[in-house]
């Protein structure tokens, strides 16, 4: 809406004039494609033209796609409490803390400590999330920072119509099975029918108790497995950054979750754009009293 799209560009502008060495992370939901507002295209432009000016990297949400991810075969009625609860998974996932060596104890330590699921001595090899260093990898290129967000958890299990095969005593097996999730539910082509690709991408393993038995070859393969599937530039010989860690509640259980940097939203910008220029021609956004 305009409430949003305008108080959150103008509040971002303001926090980059008085910090200017800092590093932003914002996100945005694109509103439905068959629309939800009359100015909602004219919002969509000026508000991505402002983050991309002022943000060190913009994660993007489009609820047509949310919604394709969440109710592959069109089956079910999908409302926004679905589409919020997922996009509340994604950010969880990837701001948790996990475990790490060089973790020092602060305030969300001694409030996760007050958590279910939280096991007696965690406290000091907790990490929190890095956003400089997420930024770094997610976002290597300054002009291009618009980044997807996805992961396994709340997303149904036959996404691609087929079961995958689950081997509970092959944590290889187990984590294939979760990325061929994660990856099915991704669209592949963009509005105009073209192939969309990757630019760089991390990948995080959450959840993992059992890490030595991932490392070396198989993620490894797990990693020429992603490149495939997203179409990495080759011009990028490392595009991808693959993590494994453990999570820091015992009850949330195993997800996979991947922030990629694609070509996906060029084709959808530019039909945004379009429909802006011909409703300013039209003069549909002057004022009642001037038309």
């Amino acid at each position: 809406g305009g409430t949003g799209s305008g108080l959150g560009s103008r509040l971002l502008a303001e926090m980059r004039e008085r910090y200017p060495r800092r590093c932003f992370l914002t996100a945005t939901v694109a509103p439905f494609s068959r629309g939800e507002l009359p100015l909602q295209h004219y919002n969509t432009m000026l508000a991505v033209a402002e983050h991309q000016r002022n943000a060190d990297g913009m994660i993007i949400f489009r609820n047509d796609e949310v919604i394709s991810a969440l109710n592959p075969k069109g089956n079910k009625r999908i409302g926004f409490g679905a589409i919020n609860s997922y996009l509340s998974n994604c950010f969880h996932e990837m701001l948790a803390p996990s475990h790490g060596s060089r973790a020092r104890p602060n305030k969300i330590h001694r409030f996760l400590a007050k958590t279910k699921g939280f096991r007696p001595g965690m406290r000091r090899s907790l990490r929190n999330f890095n956003m400089r260093e997420w930024v770094s990898v997610v976002c290597p290129l300054p002009r291009t920072k618009l980044v997807e967000l996805w992961t396994t958890r709340g997303l149904p299990t036959e996404s691609n119509g087929e079961r995958p095969t689950w081997g509970k005593d092959n944590p290889h097996q187990r984590w294939n099975a979760k990325v061929h999730q994660l990856l099915a539910g991704i669209p592949r082509f963009d509005e105009e029918q073209k192939s969309i690709n990757c630019i760089s991408y991390q990948l995080q393993l959450r959840g993992l108790s059992d890490q030595k038995k991932m490392e070396g070859r198989p993620l490894i393969s797990m990693g020429k497995t992603v490149d495939r599937k997203l179409s990495c530039v080759e011009w990028n010989p490392f595009p991808g950054d693959i993590r494994h860690m453990s999570s820091w509640n015992e009850t949330e259980g195993e997800a996979a979750t991947i922030a990629m940097n694609r070509t996906a939203h060029a084709a959808y910008l530019r039909k945004i754009k379009t429909k802006a220029e011909l409703m300013f021609q039209a003069g549909a956004y002057k004022h009642w009293y001037l038309k």
